[in-house]
């Protein structure tokens, strides 16, 4: 049997004797303690509503409300008979006072103001409360919810919630009502009465944490959008850059920029080897040719037309002694300076180099893009030649390197001028 300050109760007695033995043992957090040992006993058991119900019965059976002898309080109690064979031996009981209950609904919260009372399964009334303010407050909402069921209490079922929404005194309220069922004749209705607003408020926090939440990621997503962009916008619009400038055959030597992304890195590696094959392809034919070719959307074709041109013609006075006495690297490098300084001179002056011929060049003016002053930009060209291979002498000469004068002929006349060769192979050059 419970008793208060959550202290159990054990009273063994034996039957048969007019004077019951008892023994009483206290469990005071979770030890056990013997108060008293007395013959006599305190209450005569047998003549106790339980004691009498379980020995009656075949098994465990639940009382009605009972005063009960031990402290006068109001209680239940299960009950139940120990047999040999027929003979009674004894019975065992369980019980607890209305104090326990009600001690115990007061422990139990449903959100921070809502409550749990206790129904009394058949008459609807409310057995249980916290506290009798608390009755006064939720009892009405309670009985409300009660009364919208037409069979009353008798149409819940064990197990199965119901809610109801009820509104008093300017404020709604969930209630939920659960039947619960011990053995075939002790049952009874636990009620819980919620505020909504806390209900709703809980969720409205939820909600708006989870807003913030979502919010924060969003702002976090744009942010690593924004800079993903910027990693995958910037390498292409270089290479966009880059390949708006090969159309224009400004063949640049810078790389596309490093990227973490795969198919970038690809296009800009293909990009940049693109680029230099094509500057090596430059060094082959007239840039300013492929330029115009690029410009005006056309592909190079065998065709040739008479327009008169300057033709500029130079070569190396005793190129052939001066050869013969120089090694092979060492000559194909002073020549290269020297065929730099002509070619730099003739492009200056809008002339296109046709070819080297060993240290002669070949180039002329008036073509492939028309020059009105072609005469004088040649001869300017000459004039530019001579003047520049003065000081570039100086140079070859401190570093023991033959010092080249050239000998150069103009000639103006109508001549033939145009891609010249077979359909696969051609070259820009004049008759």
């Amino acid at each position: 049997m419970r008793l208060p300050d959550d202290v159990i109760l054990l009273a063994y007695t034996e039957p048969g004797k007019e004077n019951v033995f008892v023994r009483e043992h206290l469990h005071l957090n979770d030890t056990r303690e013997v108060v008293s040992h007395e013959p006599g006993g305190l209450v005569a058991f047998r003549n106790v509503v339980w004691y009498e119900l379980g020995a009656a019965s075949d098994g465990p059976v639940w009382t009605s409300r009972y005063k009960r002898p031990v402290d006068g309080t109001w209680g239940r109690a299960c009950a139940a008979p120990l047999r040999d064979g027929d003979r009674l031996l004894g019975v065992f009981g369980i019980g607890y006072g209305q104090a326990f209950v009600g001690e115990y609904i007061r422990t139990v919260k449903a959100a921070e103001t809502g409550r749990l009372f206790g129904v009394h399964a058949e008459t609807g009334k409310i057995t249980a409360s916290p506290s009798e303010k608390e009755l006064d407050i939720f009892g009405p909402v309670i009985r409300e919810g009660l009364s919208r069921h037409r069979d009353g209490t008798m149409g819940f079922e064990p197990g199965q919630p119901v809610f109801e929404s009820v509104s008093h005194e300017g404020i709604d309220y969930i209630v939920a009502f659960e039947m619960q069922q011990m053995g075939e004749s002790f049952r009874w209705i636990n009620a819980v009465v919620v505020p909504e607003k806390e209900l709703v408020g809980f969720l409205d926090r939820y909600v708006s944490i989870t807003l913030v939440g979502i919010g924060i990621l969003l702002l976090v997503a744009m942010v690593f959008a924004q800079l993903l962009s910027k990693r995958i916008s910037r390498p292409l619009r270089v290479i966009a850059s880059d390949l708006g400038k090969v159309a224009a055959f400004d063949l640049t030597t810078d790389s596309a920029p490093p990227t973490l992304i795969r198919e970038i890195a690809v296009v800009g590696d293909a990009v940049d080897r693109m680029k230099a094959g094509l500057r090596s392809f430059s060094r082959y034919v007239p840039t300013e040719l492929v330029r115009g070719l690029l410009r005006e959307g056309q592909e190079a074709r065998l065709d040739g037309r008479l327009r008169p041109l300057t033709l500029f013609f130079s070569d190396i006075k005793g190129f052939t002694n001066v050869s013969e006495g120089m090694a092979p690297q060492a000559l194909v490098d002073a020549l290269g300076d020297y065929l730099d300084v002509v070619t730099k001179a003739v492009v200056a002056e809008q002339g296109t180099i046709d070819k080297f011929m060993g240290d002669g060049v070949l180039a002329f003016f008036n073509a492939p893009h028309q020059d009105q002053g072609h005469v004088a930009h040649a001869c300017s060209a000459a004039l530019l030649v001579q003047k520049t291979l003065v000081k570039a002498r100086l140079g070859w000469e401190k570093v023991g390197l033959p010092a080249f004068h050239t000998r150069i002929g103009l000639h103006t006349a109508e001549v033939l001028v145009g891609n010249i060769g077979t359909p696969d192979r051609f070259s820009y050059t004049v008759l």
